[in-house]
Parts: structure tokens; sequence; C-alpha cells
């Protein structure tokens, strides 16, 4: 079980909580375009990247991209919600020798606007990811940006990357991922390339899923959680003992963040998804749960061949998914900053945005 100690809310936690909540549905419904802010030093690639999301073609020697993208609108078509609208808006890089911020009334507006702020570095400098620490947060507290907004810290060029030294860049990556997850409720760090379509659209995937599924609102510190790794996965479990595995499971989502709120508000689920009340979800009852919940239905050999990978074999009974395998079911795409999936399961049951009423 997952214990309750240092569960509990603050007041402040739970006012932005409903800001969150707020800013969420207005975006989901369509009542509000996400606003996505791209902010970064010059050079480092921010046009570049929205001119592959506006394009969707990967960045060539031939492509003309300008200094200062202009804000680019897409539609339900390519957004993970049926009526939101998303808008990216590039701003004026700031020139790399500034190290105070000057007050510009139009930054301090579109800031006060946005849903979600792209802050793009440099991988093959370091003094662009140094200058993340010692501006760019200097210039998000002085314009007093509400630190409920998802942040992106985004390492552009990822694709140069090796050409420069590892161990340098890796400590300037700890210290930023430190500052934004202390700074920020939901930050994450991630890797991009002009060069790479599926990365920029993943990206963007992530930004939408950051405002329409919030996972502050279900994890503790999502930010730390997703950003030590890109690739950060829950422990594998090696014992052979199925009842050890479960228990190593359920340690391992402590670990991983996961509040007392929406552990129960999964058990539930799983005991209402559980028909036959045998502890576990047999083929019939998992492919009724998908279709209930998500687009795609998957069999259970499917998604034991993926979870293998991730947490071991035990966790997944020959007829069925234990409860421990549920939960990391879930949670496995919370580690990569897609919080949707479990949202999406509790809409699919009944549940909203409101933890306080689960």
């Amino acid at each position: 079980m997952i214990e309750e100690e240092d569960d509990e809310d603050t007041e402040q936690q739970k006012q932005q909580d409903k800001v969150v909540i707020a800013r969420a549905k207005q975006v989901a419904s369509g009542q509000t375009p996400l606003l996505a802010l791209v902010v970064g030093d010059k050079g480092v690639g921010k046009s570049s990247l929205m001119w592959v999301w506006k394009n969707q073609s990967p960045i060539g020697v031939q492509s003309e991209v300008l200094s200062v993208m202009k804000a680019v609108v897409t539609g339900s078509d390519r957004a993970i919600a049926p009526n939101m609208k998303m808008m990216c808006l590039d701003t004026q890089g700031i020139d790399p020798t500034v190290e105070s911020v000057v007050e510009d009334p139009i930054r301090r507006s579109l800031y006060a606007r946005c849903s979600a702020i792209l802050l793009v570095t440099d991988m093959t400098e370091s003094e662009s990811l140094k200058r993340a620490n010692s501006y760019w947060f200097q210039e998000f507290e002085h314009y007093n940006v509400d630190t409920s907004i998802p942040l992106f810290v985004i390492g552009n060029k990822s694709e140069m990357s090796q050409n420069v030294n590892r161990s340098v860049v890796e400590s300037y990556v700890g210290k930023l991922i430190e500052t934004m997850s202390t700074r920020f409720s939901n930050s994450f760090w991630c890797l991009t390339s002009s060069t790479r379509l599926e990365m920029v659209n993943g990206l963007m995937v992530r930004v939408q899923a950051s405002v329409v599924y919030p996972a502050s609102l279900i994890l503790r510190n999502p930010g730390s959680m997703a950003n030590h790794s890109q690739d950060a996965k829950p422990k594998k479990t090696k014992s052979k003992s199925p009842g050890k595995d479960a228990a190593q499971a359920i340690q391992s989502l402590k670990e991983l963040g996961m509040k007392v709120v929406l552990f129960k508000a999964l058990t539930c689920v799983f005991q209402r998804a559980d028909k036959d009340g045998d502890g576990l979800l047999n083929e019939s009852e998992l492919h009724e749960l998908q279709t209930r919940c998500f687009e795609e239905v998957r069999s259970l050999s499917e998604i034991r061949a993926q979870m293998q990978q991730t947490i071991g074999t035990n966790l997944i009974a020959a007829n069925g998914m234990t409860f421990p395998a549920f939960l990391m079911m879930m949670m496995m795409g919370t580690t990569q900053g897609r919080s949707d999936l479990v949202w999406k399961l509790l809409f699919g049951y009944g549940y909203d945005y409101d933890t306080t009423c689960w």
C-alpha cells in the first residue's frame, strides 16, 4: 500500500490546483487555445523547431527559416483533445551576452497569457545550458511567471551533441533539472532536433498532454520524476516470487511519486473492471476497459510483450493482468511526461479533474 504520509496538499497547493484545473478545462474544450510560448537565446534553433512543426517536415539544407517565426496555429487534427487548438508563439531570441533582464511590456503580457513555456537550449554549447540557470530563471522570476504552468526545457541540436564534452553537459543538465523541479510544479527536460520530425511532434504531444492532462494533480513533483532520464522507466523486478514482485512494484510506484488519491482511484477502477472478482483482468475484461477509455485496443499478449521489457514477467499472470501490473501499465507513460493515459482512464470511469471529490 502507498502510505498517506506527506500527501496532504497545502492551502497554496490547493489554490494552484484550482488554476491548473481551470486552464485544463478551458484548453480541452476549445474555449481558450493552448498558447505555448517559445523562448531562448539567439542561435539555439527555436525558430527551426517551429518551422518543422508548421511544415511537418524535417529541416533541410534548402529550408528557409525566419529569425523569428510567425505564430504557428494548429487545429484539432493535430491535438490530443477533440476541440482544442494550439498556438506556438516564437519570440525574439535574447543576446547570449545579456546578463540582466530588461523590462519588456510585450514579453510580460505574453508570459501572463501563455499556457506552457518552451525554453530552448543548444546541446552543442555548454554555455547555453549554463544560461538556462543563470539568466532564464531570472527572467521567469522578473515577469512573475505562474509556476503552475508546464515548463519544457529543451536540449536542441541533440543530433550533434556527441561532439561536446559529455561530462560537462551532464553536469549542467543535472543542475538545470534540479532548478526546474524546485521552481515549477510541472517541469520537463527533453531532447529534440529540427532534423527529426518525430522528435518535434513528440515534444508537442507532451506539451499538449501537460496542459490538458495535468500530472501535478495526481503525482508528487512530476517534473523531477520524469526528468532524470528521457527513458525513465519503473524499475524491473527480477524476483521469481510474484508476491515479492508485487511489493517491489508498489514501492517503485511510490518512488515515481504516485499520490494516494490516484492509488485509491485506480484501485476502484481495477475492482470495477474485474467483473468476476478473481483479482485479474482477463482478455475480455481488459478489452472492455480499453474500449471504454482509449482509442487503441491491445491484446493481453501485446501488453505483456511491452511490459516484460519494463517491470519483469511475474506481474502479468498467464490468464490475466494483476493489480500491480495494471498500476505499472498506467504509470509507464507518466515517466515519459505522458499523463494523458491515466486521465483518459479516469475520465472513462466517471472521474473529474477535481481530485478532492474522488
